[in-house]
């Protein structure tokens, strides 16, 4: 997706939030569910809302994107299938929940997401 610079200084700041905020897709409890090779499913952290993205056609379900022609989910969905994959890895390692406590927090967190269940 080919940005255009900003116009003012609005649309810079605008800019600068949306970066800032699709490098932390993940620590805000996004999930991303890749469909096939270009379409992908973003799940917010409550999953109650999905945003469905196509990295061929470089779209997004999201209001922020049908209005500005960008939007987190688009620009951050590479970090957040990396972040992810990253700790699910972990997750198949192991670890002492006893020994940290935020990590089990966040995996259960993951788990009710990604599984749908009321656990």
């Amino acid at each position: 997706m080919t940005q255009q610079p900003p116009r003012n200084i609005d649309e810079a700041r605008l800019l600068a939030n949306i970066t800032t905020r699709a490098q932390r897709l993940f620590q805000d409890g996004y999930t991303l569910t890749r469909q096939d090779e270009h379409d992908l499913i973003i799940t917010n952290d409550e999953g109650d809302k999905r945003y469905y993205l196509s990295t061929l056609f470089e779209s997004c379900t999201c209001k922020c994107m049908a209005i500005h022609g960008t939007c987190k989910h688009y620009l951050g969905w590479r970090k957040l299938e990396e972040t992810q994959a990253e700790y699910e890895a972990h997750l198949l390692k192991g670890y002492d929940e006893s020994e940290d406590y935020g990590r089990a927090v966040m995996e259960e967190s993951l788990l009710r997401r990604t599984c749908g269940a009321n656990i």
